[in-house]
């Protein structure tokens, strides 16, 4: 019960508080959108974002030691969907058959259900509490009813630094009820990008340094030429299909030769929300010269080829740079305008 309280007193303190709380890499925020629906959020640029069918969006938290995220699914449709029911039947059999076994027992609260106030909405939710070699994470799931639609929602987060993740699940909800107290799209003043070489056009700002390679495309330069932080942009006439399985099973074993220990996370999603679209992507962190580098590599396939768009900045420092690959998918064109 003290836990829950806990997370209880977290939240509400935040509410209190607003969105003006969040930290100054949550100022710059690109929209992302629940496949199928007109659901848009607004979220930190540096966030990454990505779709599965089971689990929903999910948010990750840039976090160096903890797994730390907020999901939002919309239901499948099904009359006669009890709250209760679910936490009972589905949801805390599949919760102690992950966490608990006949030697091992990493869930230590299943917490009760009961209801919450999140984002302005009255919830049926329930938390829980695992522990792993010392270290305890708190998550939270929520069931909410809007415009005849049921929404899971999901928090996960370390005890310890509940703060950044409760604040923008609540953000997330006012996001996906059209709250007024909502955050919004960070607004970008942009120029077109024309690369007649591999004829495609794109956009980005106006004011950064940009330069072309036959090995690289067009690379567009943060702060100053040559350095990190960049977006490259390259484009292909081959069509490769498979593109997640390409990074799954060639590139990360690429860059894991590339970098070896200093490689210190691969992540490859199928469905990587970025710039209005769900594409293939591979994230990953090395240490270079002392810093930790984050590189996000996407794969877009049309019928004209494949476009492979590429993000590097140093990590906590991604804001801008995500905000840049964002509008370059997004505008991206297989022509020059």
């Amino acid at each position: 019960m003290r836990k829950q309280w806990c997370i209880c007193l977290c939240l509400a303190c935040m509410l209190a508080l607003g969105i003006a709380h969040a930290d100054s890499s949550a100022a710059v925020r690109r929209t992302v959108m629940y496949p199928g629906t007109d659901i848009t959020l607004a979220i930190p640029a540096e966030y990454g974002a990505f779709y599965r069918e089971a689990q929903g969006l999910t948010i990750d938290l840039p976090d160096q030691m903890d797994t730390v995220y907020v999901r939002v699914r919309v239901m499948p449709y099904e009359p006669g969907f009890d709250e209760n029911t679910y936490f009972e039947e589905v949801w805390l059999p599949y919760l102690r058959s992950v966490y608990t076994g006949q030697h091992y027992n990493y869930l230590s609260d299943e917490g009760t259900t009961r209801n919450y106030s999140v984002g302005g909405r009255d919830m049926t939710g329930r938390t829980y509490r695992l522990a792993f070699t010392g270290r305890a994470s708190l998550g939270w799931v929520l069931f909410d009813r809007w415009q005849g639609r049921v929404i899971r929602y999901e928090a996960y987060f370390p005890e310890e630094n509940p703060d950044g993740t409760l604040l923008l699940l609540s953000e997330a909800v006012r996001s996906v009820t059209g709250s007024t107290l909502k955050p919004s799209a960070s607004q970008q003043s942009l120029s077109s990008v024309d690369c007649p070489q591999q004829h495609f056009s794109f956009s980005a700002g106006a004011a950064y340094p940009k330069k072309f390679t036959d090995r690289d495309g067009m690379t567009v330069y943060i702060s100053r030429e040559g350095s990190i932080p960049y977006i490259m942009v390259y484009r292909t006439n081959d069509r490769i299909m498979e593109t997640y399985e390409y990074l799954k099973e060639q590139y990360t074993p690429h860059m894991e030769e590339m970098y070896g220990s200093d490689l210190t996370r691969k992540s490859v999603y199928e469905q990587y929300a970025i710039g209005g679209k769900l594409v293939s992507a591979g994230v990953y962190e090395y240490m270079l010269q002392g810093h930790s580098v984050v590189m996000v590599r996407i794969m877009d396939v049309s019928d004209s080829g494949t476009v492979l768009f590429t993000a590097k900045y140093l990590k906590g420092e991604g804001a801008e740079t995500m905000m840049a690959l964002d509008a370059a998918v997004r505008s991206f064109s297989p022509s020059i305008r």
